[in-house]
């Protein structure tokens, strides 16, 4: 893998968590899980495409407001 290669992994990544599409395959991603744990609130996403195995796990911190 070139840094080329890791430059279009880590691009795909950040469209992800900006608009809560799938890494994998680009489908929405459902919420599934919400915890506070240590002064951060963490949400953890699911797709909801059949047959796609992509998640994603957000974190904030609680008294950003970020995330409710």
């Amino acid at each position: 893998m070139n840094s080329a290669d890791i430059e279009a992994i880590s691009a795909r990544f950040r469209k992800a968590a900006m608009k809560n599409c799938c890494p994998e395959c680009g489908s929405i991603m459902a919420e599934v899980d919400r915890r506070r744990e240590n002064g951060a609130l963490f949400v953890w996403y699911r797709c909801g495409r059949t047959g796609c195995g992509g998640q994603w796990l957000q974190k904030a911190a609680q008294e950003s407001g970020q995330l409710r």
